[in-house]
């Protein structure tokens, strides 16, 4: 069976090296596979829309920086086909830095959304910049209880529909997210099953079982034609988000992307 693929990479290992740049049309209006450079720097960025107060920053997209009340969004600008039943698997590496709260922590985290429109905005604080993006199914790191949507505590993860800040789902998350360090995630949706799976690791090594899991149709969600990126957001409290990698694969793969060969684990 031939699959129709998409995959963004901004980041290979070092073992890799720079990258090359193919092109494999799977559809009129869709991207086919694309492997950028070893990271955000060097004109990769350029594919992606950054809004609010999202720019380039080094080898990183900033989403924002550590400020009160900031928003920050970036969605590759090509439309991605999800042609068998809405599947795909994604992995990318980010960072929380420079946490301020006078309660103590930061605010407010960030999210791997799946959306219809590439300019997209949400709102600010609790929100974390997808609040009212719809269609679309987000997958939060949060790092603030805003109790008015219902948030167990101050470090989890989180599963939202349709722009809805109040989670479908939630766990807890495996790591302290504001504590500085780089984290690796992996997110995989399987339409046959209509099983979503979140993954989190210190490093670049898949853990074997899902720090979440949610049973979703997807196809009663999002078209078939959408937009991937992220969101993040600050309130009253703040803190500052990096996005340093980004895979995606148009296609539910058994076994995840694996991001040390920079290819994708075989069926």
């Amino acid at each position: 069976m031939v699959f129709s693929r998409f995959l963004l990479a901004v980041e290979c290992a070092a073992l890799i090296g720079a990258c090359v740049q193919l092109s494999e049309s799977a559809h009129a209006d869709s991207v086919g596979i694309s492997v950028a450079d070893s990271s955000f720097a060097g004109g990769a960025a350029s594919r992606y829309q950054l809004n609010g107060a999202a720019v380039l920053d080094g080898n990183s997209i900033r989403l924002n920086h550590a400020a009160g009340s900031l928003y920050g969004t970036a969605f590759v600008k090509e439309l991605v086909s999800l042609p068998s039943n809405r599947s795909f698997s994604a992995y990318f590496t980010f960072k929380i830095t420079n946490p301020e709260c006078g309660t103590g922590g930061g605010a407010d985290g960030l999210s791997f959304i799946v959306q219809t429109d590439s300019s997209a905005v949400g709102s600010t604080g609790g929100g974390l910049g997808y609040a009212g993006i719809l269609p679309s199914l987000a997958v939060e790191f949060d790092t603030f209880r805003n109790d008015g949507f219902k948030d167990p505590d101050d470090n989890h993860i989180g599963v939202s529909l349709n722009g809805d800040p109040e989670s479908v789902k939630t766990a807890p998350a495996p790591f302290l997210l504001i504590d500085g360090n780089t984290y690796h995630a992996w997110i995989d949706y399987d339409g046959s099953d209509d099983s979503l799976q979140v993954r989190l690791a210190s490093a670049a090594e898949r853990p074997a079982e899902p720090s979440l899991s949610y049973t979703v149709d997807l196809e009663e969600v999002i078209g078939s034609e959408v937009y991937v990126g992220f969101t993040a957001a600050t309130g009253s409290c703040k803190e500052q988000h990096n996005i340093g990698s980004f895979f995606f694969e148009n296609r539910a793969m058994d076994g995840g992307i694996d991001p040390a060969s920079g290819e994708f684990v075989a069926r």
